[in-house]
Formats: structure tokens, C-alpha cells, sequence
């Protein structure tokens, strides 16, 4: 980083001014942050960000290269960053303490887009944002991806805040017949590390959390009777979504129901 004394010599609260003209977030407190799509990572000519393999939305599911990107409308000159040290830390503080990131579905660019940021600006970030489908069963790859990115975020980022929108299915008359699970449900199964919900054990490597929001997404299915066993037990766990398991998760990851 190159030496800038002139400007820095400018007041401060005229170069507060001046960064946020560069990082102009549009009023977007929320950045969202996603896979790129494999046809424009295709035609890119130079790249500095990590690259990484996604799963294509297939039945075989074949993987290919990609990167992150902001899809949030933003204009942010981000080379200001470049200028020298000091500059950076200021500009550092602004962009990632100020904001909350969020990856959706796309849980790959989690820890590439973490990954590119220096270890003293990650610990600046507060709030990350996730969407984790709830169904019982899952590939592999999205179970391995999901173990990766709890991981990093309790080994790699001091979080004070985990918004996560979890994703349930409900048959189409409604879910009025159907028992949810309680906190005391939750607390045996972790007991026995009951697998389908592995995801949900995987949680607890995110430590020093302060708040966590759990924001159930439930689609209306076609769901033919009589329901298997396994089938039943995530109609159930879809109806304690913001109940059973948002109290469970609250008082074992942040001390409160």
C-alpha cells in the first residue's frame, strides 16, 4: 500500500464523508453475497477472488468453477482500500462492521468470500445471514458444505448476530393435525446425535452469539397419505421451526429461549 499523507491530513470527518461517497451502499444494510453464475465466471478474463466447485441444480449434479459476487445494488470503489494502512482500517471498519452479509442458499461462497478478507477485518463483521434447507435427508456435498461454513464462522469470526431462515414443507390442508416438537424433543435427539439433524448440531461450533433470529420458510406440498415415518417427522419438525427449535437453538447457542 502506497503512502497518501495529504490525505490524510484532510479532517476526519470530511474523509468519513469521502469513503461513504466511495462505498455507497444505496441504503443496503443487508449485502448479499452469491455464487456467480458459471456462464459469466466463464468469461472472465482476469480474477482476484477465490475460486471454488458448486453443484449444479441437477439431477447428477455435476460440479464447476465459480466465484462469489455482490449481488446487492451497490456502487463501492473498493481500490480506495488499496491507498495505505491507514486508509484501509478506516474504510475496513466502515464496510464490514457497519453491515450485515448474507449467502442465501449459496453456502459454497461463504468461506472463499471470508477467506479473501484480511484475519483483523473478518473479526469486524457482526451478522451473517443463511438459508438452510430443513429436509431430513440432503446430499453429501450439501452436508459437507454446511459442516465447512459452521466451522469457519466459529473458528474464523467473532458473530454477534446469526439470522437463519430455515426451510419447511407442510401438506397442502395445513399442518392442524400434526404434534411439533418441543425443546425437551430437541434435547433428546441431540442427546443421541439423531443424524438427519446433524445440521442442526453443527450450529453449536458458532460460539459468543447475542442474538439469533430463526425465521421458518414454509412451502405448501403435495404430500400423499398415509405419510412414511420419515416423512412425518419432518412434517412435524417443519411445525416447530419457529417454536421448538428456535427456542432450543436460542437457549443452548445464547443462553435465552
Amino acid at each position: 500500500m502506497a503512502e497518501s499523507p495529504m490525505f490524510e491530513r484532510i479532517p476526519g470527518e470530511i474523509r468519513l464523508m469521502i469513503y461513504g461517497l466511495l462505498l455507497n451502499d444505496k441504503g443496503n444494510q443487508i449485502l448479499e453475497i452469491r455464487n456467480e453464475s458459471f456462464h459469466r465466471f466463464a468469461t472472465r478474463s482476469q480474477l482476484l477472488r477465490t475460486t471454488y466447485n458448486v453443484a449444479e441444480q441437477s439431477l447428477y449434479r455435476p460440479s464447476k468453477r465459480t466465484t462469489y459476487h455482490t449481488l446487492s445494488d451497490i456502487d463501492m470503489h473498493t481500490s480506495i482500500m488499496r491507498v495505505n494502512r491507514k486508509l484501509y482500517q478506516e474504510t475496513a471498519h466502515l464496510l464490514y462492521s457497519t453491515h450485515s452479509f448474507s449467502f442465501d442458499r449459496d453456502i459454497e461462497a461463504l468461506v472463499p468470500f471470508f477467506g479473501d478478507i484480511q484475519e483483523e477485518t473478518r473479526l469486524l463483521v457482526k451478522e451473517v445471514s443463511l438459508v438452510k434447507d430443513g429436509r431430513i435427508w440432503n446430499m453429501d456435498s450439501d452436508r459437507c458444505q454446511w459442516m465447512e461454513a459452521c466451522k469457519y464462522l466459529g473458528d474464523s469470526l467473532k458473530l454477534d448476530s446469526l439470522k437463519l431462515v430455515v426451510e419447511g414443507r407442510q401438506p397442502l390442508g395445513g399442518l392442524t393435525d400434526h404434534q411439533s416438537l418441543s425443546v425437551a424433543d430437541f434435547k433428546c435427539l441431540s442427546s443421541i446425535k439423531y443424524e438427519p439433524l446433524d445440521w442442526v448440531w453443527q450450529l453449536f461450533k458458532i460460539r459468543g452469539l447475542q442474538n439469533l433470529d430463526i425465521v421458518p420458510s414454509i412451502q405448501q406440498v403435495h404430500i400423499a397419505r398415509p405419510y412414511s415415518t420419515t416423512m412425518s417427522f419432518f412434517i412435524a419438525f417443519s411445525a416447530s421451526i419457529e417454536t421448538g427449535l428456535a427456542q432450543y437453538l436460542k437457549a443452548e447457542l445464547i443462553g435465552t429461549a
